[in-house]
């Protein structure tokens, strides 16, 4: 559970409250116009708040609204997101307020005007100005000089001024200016990380080069590990394919031996196989000379019936 606010505290995160209000006020107003400063009351400790409920509580068009919002957009003032609307079909933004940037913008706005007046007030304390009774215009020695010290719109003469005036309302501007930068300033310091001491940064570098160096060990070894990896299946692709060539010969020479053991073995009938020697072949030769003889006979022995049958039809 959320531990209750004193009212002290209350009473200091509402002061806080509206000097970054203030702040933030003077940004709007000065880059863009009036309504910006009743968007930034809605857009306040918020986030992501839709464009159309800032349109119907400020009674303005989401057109309107949006046109102010991406003029805020261009300084980094406020971001956006953007979603789809899955019924309609059209895009809706969702809307936060970038405390840090418009403190960032206000401050560099600040230190150009503080310049502008400092070197005014340099001006002002070093040189001397002319000016007319009429008050028509006011000038420096050098362009009094050119116009032989005459009024170059009514004609006459021009009279030194003093600028004591000038000179402690723009002091007073300064003053006000550099106040206003150092809230700016302590502002920023609530979103700027703390800075660190020399030895803290020394050991933080310290740190990170160790981790760097953990880390091209780590992808050293996986690299070596990779290359072996890669060696071993080489070295088993050519041991498989020496095997399977030893096989291969192992198995030709096997068949070899058989074949021959074949033709050595007896036949069925227990004599031995003797074709491919020559009496073997004589043999061959007169069993096919016999079975030729058996054949002829056969056929004209068949010849003489037919002639005997034809005969007696007849």
């Amino acid at each position: 559970p959320k531990k209750r606010l004193t009212k002290e505290e209350r009473i200091k995160i509402a002061e806080t409250e509206k000097k970054e209000k203030a702040i933030l006020y003077e940004v709007a107003s000065h880059l863009v116009d009036k309504y910006s400063q009743r968007i930034i009351d809605l857009l306040y400790n918020k986030r992501d708040v839709n464009e159309f409920d800032i349109a119907k509580k400020m009674d303005l068009t989401v057109n309107q609204v949006r046109n102010i919002l991406y003029r805020l957009h261009d300084y980094g003032l406020v971001s956006y997101i953007r979603k789809r609307d899955e019924k309609k079909g059209w895009y809706i933004y969702y809307w936060t307020l970038e405390v840090k940037r418009a403190f960032e913008v206000l401050e560099s706005f600040k230190e150009k005007e503080i310049y502008k007046l400092q070197h005014e007030l340099k001006s002002k304390e070093t040189k001397t100005y002319y000016t007319c009774p009429n008050h028509c215009v006011v000038m420096t020695e050098e362009t009094a000089m050119l116009h032989n010290f005459f009024c170059p719109e009514c004609g006459e003469l021009v009279h030194p001024v003093s600028n004591e005036q000038d000179i402690k309302k723009l002091r007073q501007q300064i003053e006000k200016g550099k106040s206003i930068l150092s809230n700016i300033k302590k502002e920023l310091e609530k979103y700027i990380p703390i800075r660190l001491t020399a030895n803290q940064i020394i050991e933080k570098e310290k740190e990170k080069k160790a981790k760097r160096a953990k880390r091209k060990e780590k992808t050293k070894k996986a690299k070596e590990k990779k290359n072996a990896r890669k060696k071993i299946k080489k070295k088993s692709k050519r041991v498989a394919k020496k095997r399977s060539k030893n096989v291969r010969t192992k198995t030709k020479s096997i068949k070899r031996k058989k074949k021959k053991k074949k033709n050595k073995m007896p036949n069925q009938k227990g004599k031995r196989n003797t074709s491919k020697t020559k009496t073997g072949r004589k043999k061959k030769v007169k069993k096919v000379i016999k079975n030729t003889k058996k054949i002829l006979k056969k056929k004209q022995k068949h010849k003489k019936k037919k002639s005997w049958l034809t005969l007696l039809k007849r």
